[in-house]
């Protein structure tokens, strides 16, 4: 009997029950140990009888006092409700019934007040939870007994607790207030209004996890399926919609809420079930993870599709949940596939498609993935590509809805941050779509938003295809108006001129076009003038979104003189803008800001037409030039601020670079020269910079006039020392950037005369300066600076190495500073221009430097694409072209380097590299492809570059042919290498890679080598090596069989080689011979025509024909196929001698039997296009071994270098195939699936769709089922969980969110009774929901704040609880040496400072977690699940055996735990067949004896002695882990001990085990009625055995030695001779009922073949 009780009637034995609650409410007035009191007070309320007179209306009093106390805990207040609910029973509630009205309208006032915001307002005492939870508790017996009188109140209460979106406000207020009051007028209706509103609130609640509308629907689920309750909810459109968007809400739980309600509405509507069935049976299994489980569900879903779209069987709303649910899937498969048939969708059928913004959020989301957009094929677009095409086409052609598709789709792509392949494909499939008008206003202008600001982080030429795809989609589809002419014209002023807007692309001609058919010129004229005048002069409407730039004034007017179609008054308007610079130099008082505004637009102009000259536009400008010229000089003579002389420059340098307008500027050479010297004998820094920028204008058109000012710059020290500084001309430009600028001009000009007046110059005294100014200069000096040493550093390398190693040094420190910028790129093109030159890589002493600098670029362009590009172009292009290297380790290594480039690049790059593949395969379509380089294959390029240099070799030079030698020693030894270390490497491997890659080189290189050489041999001994040993890839065997095919076939000595090693192979490795084989094919074919043919067949045939009749079935079809060639070919040559000698053998192969699918894989065989097509010596070509090779071996296609890379290289091998059959070729499927390319799964083609969609063994769960996961909401407003366990884990002390969460989640696991919190808000944090995955939904969740813990852990003690702390004290337990009592509650202390002292002095025991490492602490959470994880371990070991489930599962416990125990009678009563022969199968094996060797021996094991102590063989059963001397733990093997002599012999530990399971045995044999009361025993000999469990599984190795010779002599006894037990007990109970006594010897036998009612299954399991 618990505490409470027994303090209950200690009140009532020594005092009356008046007097015992009089003396309860004078200690809690006391406030003297609370929870314990009200407990006791509400005990006694209940056993008072209604006679007996108590003083109720005190203690309402006192009750509603406490309330009001926000100090008051859950606890306490539950009871305190539980009290007044007894007194309104039982007591006269006239007393009190004002003060209950009173509170209760306080407590409605307070829920009122706090419902939205849940914080506790200046005039409400009572927290919102709190009054929440004492409402609810009362409020059913308070209606009861009619002391709610205020209908309306209620009805504004209830609203406002639905409205607080609070679940536990929601749950209290429908699941407990509302049945008591469904009566009432219109309430019903309001809380139906009230859920609606949440349904229809922002967007933001379907982020929520637990949906406040879901849990409300939930809650009433009950009464609104009821089908005695009359609503109209079901033909409201809310109802409807709320369930659709929790079906495909993100979160779990919202989901599962919604598919139960759904499964309700179906059952109590007429709606179609077996439609239903289906949808559910679809959304059910998308809610698994696993692809092989979803797979046989989706045609299902296609039929349902159908059904729905076409067949109009329901509402399209549902299609749309199942694919917002498939596109939000967490398995990318799914995703895929939720893609793919949604662009494939029926699009007429599904009209208002466009109408749902879920399309556009999941649809944008998926296409923003870069994983879908994995291409099969080199040459085509992914197959989500081309689905997106289809998509956008279809939905151009509807009739209504087209409009506002793409209106919703491209603000939608404006909203996402894209990725650039993801954004290239769509655009793609936007320029897709056939020519159609229908983009507006609206549509342009986000398109132009977009543009301009969505793209500038891409890659250069992604983005400049993205801008060129994007206007191909815009002049296809834009409605012919003026206005959208308008909005045209800005969107090609975002356009970037280099990547997109190029005049000489067909996409320029294009526009034109567009421009010409679509527009007349008066419309033309219009637009330009109405561009000028709103560039000029900008509205202040603030409703003008957006403004005009100089950009889309110049761009149209050019567009428009290229398409030669604007009429007069355009160009008019134009002119006349530009007029106010005419003679500007003369007008004094001219408008600077006008005057800019004009130069602006006329350099704008220039630079619009500067790729390709307009005569139009020159003729515009070509009057105002020399006045904009002299005007140009005079500001920059007389201004001192640097950004204006800057704007006055950029108009000079505009004007300079036009070709039609340099004359011009020419004219005014006197005064350009004049000013120049003036300004550089002026005082200030910003003069010099003045003086040396003209000099940029005069260069062009007098070059020794520069010269004498650049030798006085290098006279005054002007390019290698910073000048004064002088702030006072610098505005809103640091220092550092106009000296960045100043030094940059300055080595600028150097660098174009330097090359002029070096002889004039001392070189090695301006290498020093140069390496000087790289510290002070900036970026883009620094590249000019590159210049001049790539011209000085040649000449001074042999009297001066020592400098020109230091000037390398410095200029390679000077780039890599750069490395993390965009100038990074210029500089290394400029450092390798500048150092790897011949003089340079041939200086003795500089060479090593230069090869060390090669080797840090290939390692560093492992991982940055192009690095090692530059470099490696330069060295082989000297090396081609200019002087061939010197035969060192330098060259050799660099060679190799080159060869064996690459390493395997991440997937999301291999996608980015294809995609930027297919651009360049768009040519000029695409105008990004004209100035910019794509990074697709750039470590091909890199081996190009080293293949480029093999084909350079010349076998008739000397010194070429020492190179050869070298290079296949490197080779070769790089092969024995990788041979050595790793033999097989998976598909595409790196290993696999270089592999290919030297044999590629090697079989290049074979070809150079005269006959008779030695490295002929060794290449072929090589390859044949590597055939036998190392089991190559298939594109490594293709190239290491082709090697030795042609060097046979070259060479009659090489022949005689590849016999003998064939001949060695075959007892190494069988597997090998299919090597072999394939080339005696390949050789036959190339000898056809030649007099060896005889010799090599009469060779060949006597060692294929034995493997056509081999037992391995792979060789056996190669030789068979070989077979037949070498056949066809001797017929061809009508050799007679060797086809009668093998005719006989022939004849037998062709009508000898074979297996059933030999057949099909020979023809597959023949038609692989390695015996097909291929021919050794007609596709020797660099097409074929560079591209198709690699192609048909299925290798990435990263190893296909295009043969139009080599079209301009001289070469000895043939380019291109002559036939081109190559091409037309696939890879064999046994090559795919080598290569591991072959598909995982492919559907079975005897199986139709329609079997398919019935082919499907998942079960729907009916909604009864679903009750305890879904709307065990509604069973208590602290969500009160029923569960067996009674273990409380107390975390009020642990206040880390995301450890809550997580023990959270295991109490609800492992069914844990309470979870006591420090506060219930936790639960709602976002990193609490995160890792507790909504288990505080399904778990008892208390709150108890720390300073109340002393006064709960009392409570529980009265409880008859035992409490545990996770604390390590001085006298603080082992955790596996604890026994947790069945109420037990574990408490966790905070994560640093522990549980407090004046908390553990309240503790019963303190428990530790065993460690053995340096840290002395864990985790709380960790602890806390350890702790739990104990706990329910012993619950279960403790479990009483009833039923046949529970045995099959205790078996599985003691199998996976090694636990030792002891089963009682009844148990092995029923289960004593399957136990003892499971277990006698395991014993025998562990003996290493077979059943019949075991039998015999138990026989004569319990044949009747005296000397023994019997334990029959299902009396007890002990469970031993054997450890062997490896240390590896068997699988456990159960062991009974059979009649054993207790002597000294055995183990201590076994001696004890021995004696008290006999003592027990006896005990059991000799009382007939312990069988009866087997339950209550049982525990008994639990805790007994206990203490051996320890003792087993803490042994020693040693301990185990010893034991296993003791099982020895248990073995050697088992032959001995025993008595039976005459007395024992044991009764058998046959099929007819009749009861026999046997002997057990007997029984052994009857045992293992006893039947027993094991299930089947079970058996076969």
């Amino acid at each position: 009997m618990s505490e409470d009780y027994l303090a209950v009637l200690n009140f009532v034995s020594v005092k009356s029950l008046e007097e015992a609650i009089e003396k309860v409410v004078d200690e809690i007035k006391s406030s003297t140990d609370l929870i314990h009191n009200w407990t006791v007070l509400h005990q006694l309320l209940k056993s008072v009888a209604k006679d007996v007179k108590i003083m109720a209306k005190v203690i309402v009093n006192i009750c509603l006092q406490h309330l009001k106390k926000q100090d008051t805990c859950i606890v306490q207040t539950r009871f305190i409700c539980k009290i007044l609910i007894v007194l309104v029973e039982k007591a006269e509630k006239e007393e009190f019934e004002k003060e209950l009205e009173t509170f209760l309208d306080y407590l409605q006032f307070n829920i009122i007040r706090q419902s939205n915001a849940h914080q506790l307002h200046d005039d409400c005492a009572i927290d919102y939870q709190t009054a929440t939870t004492v409402l609810s508790l009362t409020f059913p017996t308070f209606v009861k007994v009619g002391l709610l009188k205020n209908p309306a109140k209620l009805l504004e209460v209830i609203s406002a607790m639905i409205q607080s979106k609070n679940e536990n406000s929601i749950v209290e207020s429908l699941a407990f207030m509302l049945p008591s009051v469904i009566h009432y007028e219109s309430l019903f209706e309001t809380v139906c209004k009230s859920i609606q509103t949440l349904f229809e609130a922002d967007e933001d609640l379907d982020k929520i996890s637990n949906h406040p509308g879901l849990t409300a629907l939930c809650s009433i689920a009950d009464i609104l399926f009821s089908k005695t309750f009359k609503h109209n909810v079901f033909q409201e459109t809310w109802f409807h919609h709320g369930i659709q968007r929790g079906l495909s809400n993100p979160a779990a739980l919202n989901r599962k809420r919604s598919q139960y309600l759904l499964k309700r509405y179906v059952d109590a509507t007429e709606a179609d079930v077996k439609l239903f069935n289906d949808f559910f049976l679809v959304m059910e299994t998308l809610e698994e993870k696993q692809m092989h489980i979803i797979n046989p569900v989706l045609p299902r879903m296609k039929s349902l599709e159908e059904r729905i779209l076409e067949k109009k069987e329901s509402d399209c709303a549902w299609i749309q949940c199942i694919y917002k649910r498939l596109l939000s899937h967490e398995n990318i498969q799914v995703i895929k596939w939720g893609l793919h048939n949604l662009c494939l969708v029926k699009v007429e059928f599904w009209p208002d498609m466009g109408h749902s913004d879920w399309l556009y959020d999941v649809l944008l989301t998926g296409l923003n993935n870069m994983v879908f957009y994995v291409r099969e094929k080199a040459d085509q677009l992914p197959q989500l590509g081309t689905d997106l095409e289809q998509l956008l086409q279809k939905c151009a052609t509807l009739e209504t809805e087209r409009e506002g598709f793409f209106v919703r789709l491209l603000r939608g792509i404006s909203a996402v941050p894209w990725n650039a392949v993801g954004l290239f494909h769509l655009a793609n499939a936007f320029a897709s779509i056939p020519p159609n008008e229908i983009l507006d206003g609206e549509a342009l202008q986000i398109v132009l938003e977009f543009l301009r600001s969505g793209l500038h982080t891409h890659h250069p030429l992604l983005r400049g295809a993205i801008q060129g795809l994007m206007l191909e989609f815009v002049l296809k589809m834009t409605i012919t108006s003026q206005t959208n002419l308008l909005w045209v014209a800005l969107i090609l002023a975002t356009l970037n001129p280099r990547e997109c807007f190029i005049r000489t692309t067909p996409l320029h001609a294009v526009l034109r076009k567009w421009i010409r058919d679509r527009f007349t010129p008066i419309q033309h004229g219009q637009l330009l003038s109405q561009l000028l005048t709103m560039h000029f002069e900008p509205s202040n409407d603030v409703r003008t979104t957006y403004s005009v730039d100089v950009t889309a004034v110049s761009r149209f007017a050019v567009l428009l003189l290229d398409a030669e179609t604007t009429d007069i008054e355009g160009m008019r308007q134009l002119q006349m803008r530009l007029e106010p610079l005419e003679n500007c130099h003369t007008r004094l008082y001219a408008d600077p800001r006008l005057l800019n505004q004009r130069m602006k637009l006329m350099v704008t102009l220039l630079d619009e037409v500067r790729s390709t000259n307009s005569t139009a536009v020159v003729r515009l400008i070509f009057p105002l030039t020399e006045s904009v010229i002299h005007y140009c000089l005079d500001q920059i003579e007389s201004l001192s601020n640097y950004t204006s002389v800057c704007e006055s420059l950029a108009v000079l340098e505009s004007i300079a670079k036009t070709e039609d307008l340099l004359g011009v500027i020419a004219t005014s050479k006197t005064k350009l020269e004049i000013l120049a010297r003036k300004l550089l004998d002026g005082c200030s820094v910003l003069d010099k910079f003045k003086s040396i920028s003209i000099m940029f204008l005069i260069v062009r058109f007098d070059q020794s006039t520069v010269d004498q000012f650049i030798r006085e710059i290098i006279y005054r020290k002007m390019h290698c020392n910073a000048p004064q500084r002088d702030d006072s001309a610098l505005e809103h430009v640091t220092w550092g950037a106009f000296m960045s600028h100043y030094f940059s001009q300055l080595w600028a000009l150097l660098l174009q005369r330097l090359p002029y007046i070096d002889p004039k110059l001392n070189s090695e005294e301006l290498v020093n300066e140069a390496i000087s100014a790289m510290d002070i200069a900036g970026v883009e000096a620094i590249k000019s600076i590159f210049g001049c040493l790539a011209h000085l550093l040649p000449h001074i390398c042999d009297s001066n190495p020592a400098l020109c190693r230091s000037s390398l040094q410095a200029s390679w420190t000077s780039c890599f500073e750069y490395r993390r910028a965009d100038h990074f790129w210029d500089l290394m093109k400029g450092f390798a221009k500048m150092a790897f030159t011949n003089s340079l890589m041939e200086q003795p002493e500089i060479r090593p430097q230069l090869f060390g600098f090669l080797s840090e670029l290939k390692n560093q362009g492992e991982n940055i694409l192009e690095l090692f590009n530059y470099a490696a172009e330069c060295v082989i292009d000297i090396w081609t072209n200019e002087v061939f290297p010197s035969n060192d380790s330098y060259a050799i290594q660099f060679i190799l380097d080159l060869t064996n480039f690459g390493l395997i690049h991440r997937r999301d790059e291999m996608i980015f590299f294809e995609t930027c593949a297919f651009v360049r395969s768009l040519g000029e379509r695409c105008p990004a492809n004209i100035n910019l380089r794509s990074e697709d294959m750039a470590d091909g390029k890199v081996r190009f570059q080293g293949l480029r240099f093999l084909l350079s070799l010349n076998k008739l030079n000397e010194q070429h042919m020492s190179m050869v030698e070298s290079l296949v020693e490197a080779y070769l030894n790089e092969d024995r290498v990788m041979s050595s270390t790793k033999t097989r490497y998976f598909s595409s491997s790196h290993g696999h890679r270089v592999k290919h890659r030297l044999w590629v080189a090697l079989i290049m290189l074979q070809d150079l080598l005269p006959l008779g050489h030695r490295q002929k041999t060794e290449i072929m001994e090589a390859a044949l090596s590597g055939l036998i040993d190392d089991n190559p890839q298939p594109s490594v065997r293709f190239l290491q069989e082709w090697s030795v095919t042609r060097a046979i076939y070259l060479s009659v000595e090489l022949e005689q080689v590849f016999w003998r090693t064939m001949d060695d192979a075959v007892q190494q490795r069988a597997g090998s011979m299919v090597s072999f084989l394939s080339i005696i094919g390949h050789v036959t074919r190339c000898l056809a025509q030649s007099d060896r043919l005889e010799n090599f067949a009469s060779n060949g045939f006597p060692r294929v024909i034995p493997w056509a009749m081999a037992q391995h079935f792979t060789p056996r079809l190669y030789a068979t196929v070989i077979l037949d060639v070498m056949w066809s070919i001797c017929e061809s040559a009508k050799i007679q001698s060797l086809l009668e000698k093998y005719s006989t053998t022939r004849r037998i192969l062709l009508v000898a039997p074979d297996m059933p699918n030999t057949q099909r894989n020979l023809e597959k065989l023949c038609q692989d296009f390695y015996f097909s097509v291929f021919h050794p010596l007609d596709h020797f070509t660099l097409e074929t071994l560079c591209f198709h090779l690699p192609r048909l071996s299925h290798l990435v296609a990263e190893e296909w270098l295009p043969v139009d890379w080599f079209k301009d290289i001289p070469s000895w091998i043939p380019h291109r195939d002559m036939d081109g059959r190559l091409a037309d070729c696939n890879p064999a499927e046994w090559v795919a699936r080598a290569a591991g390319g072959a598909p995982a799964f492919t559907q079975d083609d005897s199986v139709s769709p329609a079997m398919a969609v019935r082919n499907v063994q998942k079960k729907i769960t009916p909604w009864k089922q679903m009750l305890p996961d879904v709307n065990s909401l509604v069973v208590s407003a602290s969500r009160k969980k029923t569960t067996t366990n009674d273990l409380i884990v107390i975390a009020s002390l642990v206040d880390r969110v995301p450890n809550l969460g997580g023990l959270c989640r295991t109490c609800e696991v492992l069914g844990v009774r309470d979870f006591v919190l420090s506060s219930l808000r936790v639960t709602e944090e976002k990193d609490f929901i995160s890792l507790s995955v909504s288990a505080e939904k399904w778990i008892n969740v208390l709150e108890i704040k720390p300073f109340q813990l002393v006064e709960y852990v009392k409570q529980l003690k009265l409880e008859g609880y035992t409490v545990v702390g996770a604390e390590q004290t001085a006298s603080s337990q082992p955790l596996n040496h604890f026994t947790f009592p069945k109420k037990s509650a574990l408490i966790l202390g905070h994560e640093k400072e522990g549980i407090p002292v004046e908390l553990i002095q309240h503790l019963d025991v303190c428990v530790e977690v065993p460690q053995e490492g340096i840290i002395r602490s864990m985790n709380v959470h960790v602890t806390g699940a350890i702790g739990e994880c104990c706990e329910c371990e012993m619950t279960f070991v403790n479990v009483n055996i009833k039923d046949k489930d529970t045995f099959l599962l205790r078996l599985t416990w003691i199998e996976n735990t090694g636990e030792i125990s002891l089963f009682d009678y009844g148990n092995c009563k029923t289960w004593k067949g399957r136990i003892e022969e499971e277990q006698s199968h395991k014993i025998a094996s562990l003996l290493q004896l077979n059943m019949t060797d075991y039998k015999f021996q138990l026989e004569q094991a319990v044949k009747p002695s005296s000397t023994t102590h019997s334990i029959t063989l299902t009396d007890n059963i002990l469970a031993i882990k054997k450890l062997t001397s490896s240390g590896v733990l068997f699988n456990i093997a159960v062991i009974p001990l059979h009649e054993l002599e207790l002597t000294t012999s055995l183990p201590e530990f076994m001696v004890d085990i021995s004696k008290s399971i006999t003592k027990m045995s006896d005990e059991l044999i000799a009382k007939d009625s312990l069988i009866d009361k087997l339950n209550k025993e049982i525990k008994l000999l639990m805790d007994k055995c206990q203490k051996y469990v320890e003792i087993v599984e803490n042994l020693t190795p040693s301990l185990y030695t010893q034991f296993s010779i003791a099982f020895n002599h248990l073995k050697e006894r088992l032959s001995t001779e025993t008595p039976g037990r005459a007395e024992s007990p044991s009764i058998d109970h046959h099929m007819d009922g009749s009861e026999t006594k046997k002997s057990s010897a007997s029984k052994v036998d009857s045992d293992f073949d006893a039947d027993t009612d094991v299930d089947t299954d079970y058996e076969e399991n």
